[in-house]
């Protein structure tokens, strides 16, 4: 029985009531006025379900003014996460007696993601992304620093919020078309979740907590120091084994200059099967050229230089047997700017599906961070000749799952330590070490 014949049935059962309680001591309803109504809303009825959008069936309120449509719950979803973190280090190397500081500290993180989906058509989509971040994490650590002030540092989860505002990560419109092989994003977007992405060092909230296995460090991201800014990002998909990515944004996340100055990003990734054993092979490059004359290379331009920032990469994630994943990074930026130039990052993932715990991971990492030639010299013509060295990293995580797939939905907790040589490229430092834990929960 369709929705319309129902709702008609309700409208007879409910004249007969009026009429048994108008002869039992209510006012009588006139049958002029019954027999009105009825009429009035069979039409409806009918034109319910013959489609006829000549009549107006829409819902009104009281004063005859159409209702506005509530958007239903199965057209919308809302995720999100939250990440808590807590990390301690401890060197004597890292006190300054001058401000009465010991080099032992202990901090906690949390963070609060939700994400608000809504498909306003069969091909097009909008989302929201707030967030909320407490705490500034370790910042006693002296790790290199990129020109956008994105640092090799030991949690990646941490931002450059103000802690006490719900914050606006990403407001975008997408659009699938010509069967899904092309795909338009359009508004407030992070460029890190379609470029430099990687199967097993990507997610600082279920893999690598340290920055530089997130994402390729050498590549300076437009936007704001989070990476989130207005732009646009399409992708195509020529053939089933090749995606290519381009994308624009304005360079510096604060709106003003928005494209005189972008940031901007073209990958090509081809995606290949050994047997059973699947991979994705990408290349790219990008260009940022928003302002380069303060900040950390300040004292690399003298002379008022403001000179744009380049690069080039390669990044790849292989499965190898039925458990076990190889990725690995390499990139290059402009010397001139930056004080590393190049970095190279891999590692490897063992699921836990080996040792019975098919939901679970380990992971293991390394990382070095390489000075420029320009930003040693101009550090030693500072007085600072111990900035000489390359940045060595080291990370080690275990992902225990408690409840469900703890990438989706679920809940788990991550022992992590972390390794660190020449930390800032200054090779007057003892190695540092990191420890941590981590509980990740998906909603």
């Amino acid at each position: 029985m369709d929705q319309a014949r129902i709702q008609w049935m309700g409208v007879q059962i409910g004249v007969a009531w009026l009429c048994i309680a108008g002869g039992v001591g209510t006012p009588a309803v006139a049958a002029d006025d019954v027999s009105s109504e009825l009429r009035a809303l069979k039409e409806r009825v009918e034109a319910l379900e013959r489609g006829d959008k000549t009549v107006d069936v829409t819902e009104k309120d009281g004063h005859g003014h159409r209702l506005h449509p509530i958007h239903s719950r199965g057209e919308a979803e809302i995720s999100g996460d939250i990440t808590m973190v807590g990390q301690g280090v401890s060197s004597d190397q890292l006190a300054d007696p001058t401000a009465g500081t010991s080099g032992d500290a202990m901090e906690g993180t949390l963070s609060l993601d939700l994400f608000f989906e809504h498909q306003v058509s069969s091909r097009g989509l909008v989302l929201v992304q707030l967030d909320v971040q407490q705490g500034p994490g370790l910042t006693i650590i002296p790790v290199f620093a990129a020109p956008n002030g994105n640092t090799t540092g030991p949690n990646n989860d941490v931002e450059s919020f103000d802690s006490s505002q719900i914050n606006l990560d990403q407001a975008y419109y997408e659009h699938r078309g010509f069967d899904e092989r092309l795909v338009l994003t359009v508004g407030q977007y992070d460029p890190t979740m379609h470029f430099d992405t990687n199967a097993f060092a990507n997610s600082e909230r279920s893999q690598f907590l340290a920055n530089l296995f997130g994402n390729n460090p050498t590549i300076e991201f437009g936007g704001t120091g989070n990476f989130y800014g207005l732009g646009a990002v399409a992708m195509t998909k020529p053939v089933e084994w090749l995606d290519l990515m381009a994308g624009v944004m304005e360079g510096n996340g604060d709106y003003r200059e928005a494209f005189a100055r972008p940031w901007s990003m073209v990958e090509a990734d081809l995606k290949a099967a050994w047997g059973e054993r699947r991979g994705t092979y990408r290349v790219y490059a990008w260009q940022n050229r928003s302002h380069h004359t303060t900040g950390v290379v300040s004292n690399l331009l003298p002379g008022g230089q403001d000179r744009k920032n380049h690069g080039i990469g390669v990044n790849f994630d292989q499965e190898v047997t039925e458990h076990v994943g190889v990725w690995g990074r390499y990139g290059m930026q402009d010397s001139r700017v930056a004080s590393f130039d190049r970095s190279l990052t891999a590692g490897i993932q063992l699921g836990g599906g080996a040792f019975g715990r098919s939901r679970d991971a380990l992971g293991i990492g390394y990382g070095l961070t390489m000075i420029s030639d320009e930003y040693e010299a101009a550090q030693a013509a500072l007085g600072s000749p111990e900035f000489s060295g390359n940045e060595g990293y080291w990370e080690v995580y275990y992902r225990y799952v408690v409840d469900g797939d703890a990438e989706v939905r679920g809940v788990s907790l991550s022992p992590d330590v972390q390794y660190i040589t020449n930390a800032g490229g200054d090779s007057s430092l003892d190695p540092i070490v990191v420890y941590g834990l981590r509980l990740q929960a998906f909603f």
